[in-house]
């Protein structure tokens, strides 16, 4: 296919999409959309809009026109506004098969699919021109039914019938959604195994297959500095909240830096030998941190009395050996008395 021919009811803005492969098919293409329409509605075709194409004037196509009563209104040469209907319809719906070709990361070999889609979706929107109804509501005069929609380019899983498989074989295929048919219940669906598009009813659309786009971090970065790090006050913040477990100044680096403070004072005074003056009159000593008396994570545990541990006497003679120490009585073998 290689051109699209549209027709579009000016009341109700219903369009009809035709696929031609040469501009010399359009004749043959009206005559079957003026037996359509007048055979749905009941209404006779009285007047054609077109612009002043060879497709349109010419002599076979004229002369059909008249012999049935049709009214053809041509445009001024260069002109396109006084077809302004038409030729708005025609780029909204070439945008609306771009950006369904887009968004599903298909080739533009699935353009016919994509206007075909972007067609049946245009006539069932509300449109504010015709009090928020959808153009096909006002040419059947029914509310249409969306809950076939699905998202175009989506895969599908495509149900094999059992006349077509053995019993160990695959029960589903896989496939991609292309758009809808208006005289088969089902959807198009395009097989990359056998390059065909085929009419399935027994599909299961995933939707999550879709590519999304990633997030962007964007970071403000304040004039005449290069810093992306947090301020000062951001990090001192971060630091107080995790307590104790760190230490952000030592006492090394605190005494380091009092000798240093120390040192920048005698050369202000005129000394020329710091060190010496630093030997000659140490500084006083930092006095070190009260370290707390450590105290235990947890609480002591009390004391318990163990048991005191049974210990067996050696067997006795006689097999009295179960007697335990711990018990008062001490009675020997020799002094049982056997009856």
């Amino acid at each position: 296919m290689k051109y699209f021919l549209l027709f579009v009811d000016d009341f109700s803005r219903m369009a009809f999409v035709y696929f031609l492969k040469t501009k010399d098919e359009v004749f043959s293409f009206f005559k079957a959309f003026k037996t359509l329409v007048e055979n749905q509605t009941g209404r006779k075709l009285k007047v054609l809009r077109s612009d002043n194409g060879t497709e349109f004037c010419s002599k076979e196509f004229e002369n059909f026109l008249q012999l049935a009563g049709i009214v053809h209104q041509k445009t001024c040469a260069y002109t396109p506004e006084q077809n302004g209907l038409c030729e708005r319809y025609n780029r909204t719906i070439v945008e609306k098969a771009r950006c369904l070709l887009f968004d599903a990361g298909l080739k533009k070999c699935f353009w016919a699919e994509a206007v075909n889609t972007a067609v049946y979706l245009r006539n069932r929107s509300i449109a504010s021109g015709l009090d928020n109804k959808t153009p096909i509501e006002i040419w059947t005069g029914t509310k249409p039914d969306v809950s076939n929609l699905r998202i175009f380019g989506s895969k599908a899983m495509v149900h094999i019938p059992k006349e077509k498989r053995l019993k160990l074989d695959r029960k589903a295929t896989d496939g991609i959604l292309v758009g809808y048919s208006d005289n088969i219940k089902g959807h198009q669906v395009y097989n990359p195994k056998n390059n065909k598009v085929t009419i399935a009813r027994d599909i299961v659309v995933i939707e999550e297959g879709i590519d999304q786009k990633q997030e962007v971090i964007h970071i403000n970065i304040s004039e005449g500095t290069n810093d992306i790090f947090p301020m000062k006050e951001e990090r001192e913040e971060c630091t107080q909240e995790v307590g104790n477990m760190m230490h952000t100044k030592p006492e090394k680096d605190q005494e380091q830096k009092e000798v240093l403070s120390l040192k920048e004072s005698h050369d202000t005074d005129g000394f020329e030998d710091s060190e010496d003056v630093l030997a000659a009159e140490p500084a006083e000593p930092v006095p070190a941190r009260p370290q707390l008396p450590s105290q235990p994570r947890h609480s002591p545990m009390l004391p318990v009395e163990m048991p005191a541990k049974r210990l067996r006497k050696q067997t006795d003679r006689y097999g009295f050996g179960v007697v335990c120490e711990g018990q008062t009585s001490e009675t020997s073998a020799s002094e049982i008395s056997l009856n």
